[in-house]
Protein backbone atom coordinates (compact mmCIF):
# COMPACT_ATOMS: atom_id res chain seq x y z
CA UNK A 1 0.00 0.00 0.00
CA UNK A 2 1.60 3.72 -1.14
CA UNK A 3 1.72 6.04 1.87
CA UNK A 4 0.54 9.26 1.11
CA UNK A 5 2.39 12.75 2.00
CA UNK A 6 0.32 15.06 4.64
CA UNK A 7 0.67 17.30 1.53
CA UNK A 8 -1.27 15.22 -0.54
CA UNK A 9 -3.83 14.36 2.31
CA UNK A 10 -4.36 17.73 2.45
CA UNK A 11 -4.83 18.21 -1.24
CA UNK A 12 -7.59 15.49 -1.04
CA UNK A 13 -9.28 17.17 1.52
CA UNK A 14 -9.71 20.22 0.10
CA UNK A 15 -10.84 19.12 -2.71
CA UNK A 16 -13.65 16.79 -0.90
CA UNK A 17 -14.22 20.42 1.03
CA UNK A 18 -14.55 22.03 -1.77
CA UNK A 19 -16.81 19.39 -3.61
CA UNK A 20 -19.52 19.44 -1.11
CA UNK A 21 -19.20 23.16 -0.79
CA UNK A 22 -20.40 23.54 -4.30
CA UNK A 23 -22.81 20.63 -4.09
CA UNK A 24 -25.01 21.09 -0.68
CA UNK A 25 -28.16 22.19 -1.21
CA UNK A 26 -29.75 21.77 2.32
CA UNK A 27 -30.90 19.63 5.48
CA UNK A 28 -34.31 18.17 4.91
CA UNK A 29 -36.92 16.27 6.57
CA UNK A 30 -37.71 13.33 4.75
CA UNK A 31 -39.91 9.83 5.14
CA UNK A 32 -37.07 7.18 6.07
CA UNK A 33 -38.77 4.64 3.65
CA UNK A 34 -37.77 7.24 1.30
CA UNK A 35 -33.84 6.27 1.47
CA UNK A 36 -31.77 3.56 0.23
CA UNK A 37 -28.26 2.28 0.65
CA UNK A 38 -26.51 0.97 -2.01
CA UNK A 39 -24.69 -2.90 -1.92
CA UNK A 40 -21.32 -2.24 -0.85
CA UNK A 41 -18.42 -3.90 1.17
CA UNK A 42 -19.10 -1.58 4.15
CA UNK A 43 -22.51 -3.40 4.35
CA UNK A 44 -21.86 -6.50 3.56
CA UNK A 45 -19.67 -5.96 7.10
CA UNK A 46 -22.71 -4.38 8.77
CA UNK A 47 -21.86 -5.19 12.33
CA UNK A 48 -25.79 -6.32 14.01
CA UNK A 49 -24.15 -5.55 17.56
CA UNK A 50 -23.91 -1.64 16.74
CA UNK A 51 -27.81 -2.09 15.73
CA UNK A 52 -28.27 -3.30 18.70
CA UNK A 53 -26.57 -0.73 20.46
CA UNK A 54 -28.43 2.04 18.68
CA UNK A 55 -31.40 0.79 19.26
CA UNK A 56 -30.52 0.79 23.21
CA UNK A 57 -29.53 4.48 22.99
CA UNK A 58 -32.50 5.41 21.01
CA UNK A 59 -34.79 3.67 24.12
CA UNK A 60 -32.91 5.64 26.84
CA UNK A 61 -31.95 8.74 25.13
CA UNK A 62 -34.64 8.76 22.11
CA UNK A 63 -33.86 9.43 18.54
CA UNK A 64 -31.73 12.50 18.14
CA UNK A 65 -32.40 13.54 14.30
CA UNK A 66 -32.06 16.68 14.59
CA UNK A 67 -27.90 16.86 15.77
CA UNK A 68 -25.65 17.43 12.55
CA UNK A 69 -23.81 14.51 13.24
CA UNK A 70 -26.82 11.80 12.48
CA UNK A 71 -27.95 13.86 9.22
CA UNK A 72 -27.73 11.35 6.34
CA UNK A 73 -25.83 12.43 3.64
CA UNK A 74 -28.24 11.88 0.10
CA UNK A 75 -26.73 11.87 -3.63
CA UNK A 76 -29.76 13.21 -5.73
CA UNK A 77 -28.56 13.54 -9.39
CA UNK A 78 -29.40 17.00 -11.07
CA UNK A 79 -31.98 16.19 -13.29
CA UNK A 80 -34.25 15.15 -10.66
CA UNK A 81 -33.79 17.70 -8.34
CA UNK A 82 -36.69 19.92 -8.07
CA UNK A 83 -38.23 17.66 -10.39
CA UNK A 84 -38.53 13.96 -8.40
CA UNK A 85 -37.15 15.68 -5.05
CA UNK A 86 -38.62 18.99 -4.47
CA UNK A 87 -37.85 21.16 -1.34
CA UNK A 88 -40.78 23.02 0.39
CA UNK A 89 -40.92 25.06 3.75
CA UNK A 90 -42.63 23.51 6.77
CA UNK A 91 -43.80 25.33 9.95
CA UNK A 92 -41.18 27.92 9.16
CA UNK A 93 -38.64 25.64 10.55
CA UNK A 94 -38.02 22.39 8.13
CA UNK A 95 -37.85 21.89 4.47
CA UNK A 96 -39.06 18.85 3.53
CA UNK A 97 -38.13 16.44 0.44
CA UNK A 98 -41.12 15.64 -1.61
CA UNK A 99 -40.12 12.85 -2.90
CA UNK A 100 -42.15 11.11 -5.88
CA UNK A 101 -43.47 7.73 -5.35
CA UNK A 102 -41.12 5.36 -7.55
CA UNK A 103 -38.14 7.40 -6.43
CA UNK A 104 -35.61 6.60 -3.39
CA UNK A 105 -32.60 8.39 -1.90
CA UNK A 106 -29.31 7.26 -2.30
CA UNK A 107 -27.94 7.26 0.91
CA UNK A 108 -24.51 7.49 1.84
CA UNK A 109 -23.71 6.80 5.45
CA UNK A 110 -25.40 6.01 8.66
CA UNK A 111 -27.06 2.97 7.58
CA UNK A 112 -27.09 1.08 11.32
CA UNK A 113 -28.62 4.14 12.32
CA UNK A 114 -31.38 4.06 10.19
CA UNK A 115 -32.29 0.82 10.28
CA UNK A 116 -32.44 1.43 14.10
CA UNK A 117 -34.77 4.02 13.49
CA UNK A 118 -37.24 2.25 11.68
CA UNK A 119 -37.69 -0.33 14.36
CA UNK A 120 -38.13 2.42 17.16
CA UNK A 121 -40.07 5.35 15.54
CA UNK A 122 -43.75 5.06 15.52
CA UNK A 123 -45.27 4.24 12.14
CA UNK A 124 -46.27 8.62 11.89
CA UNK A 125 -43.16 9.80 12.64
CA UNK A 126 -40.91 7.89 10.68
CA UNK A 127 -38.13 10.84 9.19
CA UNK A 128 -34.96 11.83 9.27
CA UNK A 129 -32.99 14.86 8.31
CA UNK A 130 -31.28 14.17 5.54
CA UNK A 131 -27.98 16.35 3.56
CA UNK A 132 -28.95 16.62 0.00
CA UNK A 133 -26.16 17.21 -2.66
CA UNK A 134 -26.97 17.37 -5.72
CA UNK A 135 -24.76 15.25 -8.19
CA UNK A 136 -23.78 16.69 -11.99
CA UNK A 137 -24.70 14.25 -14.53
CA UNK A 138 -22.10 12.23 -16.03
CA UNK A 139 -22.07 11.69 -19.80
CA UNK A 140 -22.44 8.34 -20.56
Amino acid sequence: MTRLTQAQVEEAECKLFTYREEHFKMAARVDISRLVFDKNFKRQMSDRQNIIRLERIMDTQGCHRLMEESHVPVLVPEIDWERRVRPRMVDGQFHQLDVDIDYQLRAQDHENLIIAARKKLSPSNQWWIVDVYVTEQTGG
